[in-house]
């Protein structure tokens, strides 16, 4: 019998699925002149479906692989389902997937 991955299991493996981050500008030293609205971008993990890979020592042809995706930066104000981005996120799917970031 061959196991396979469904995507609850890929949900319960990847948590930060399907939520968004922001993260803002850092305000400048010498803005005193400065009047414009800080900015933000968002940040979200997205799911890149490999529908021709080889299978891999275990048998499996379609693993799927992750990326960070960031908006460009834009006057906004966070809201309130968005949470604050950590770095570390970033480096922790690194060295969680390897190459395949």
């Amino acid at each position: 019998m061959k196991l396979e991955r469904n995507q609850l299991d890929v949900n319960r493996l990847h948590p930060h699925l399907g939520k968004i981050y922001y993260e803002l500008e850092d305000e400048k030293k010498d803005g005193k002149y400065n009047l414009a609205p800080r900015r933000m971008r968002t940040i979200h993990l997205q799911r890149i479906p490999m529908l021709a890979s080889p299978p891999d020592e275990y048998g499996y042809s379609d693993e799927p692989r992750f990326r960070w995706v960031t908006s460009n930066w834009s006057y906004e104000e966070p809201q309130a389902h968005m949470q604050k981005w950590d770095e570390r996120y970033r480096r922790a799917y690194g060295q969680f997937q390897g190459s395949r970031i």
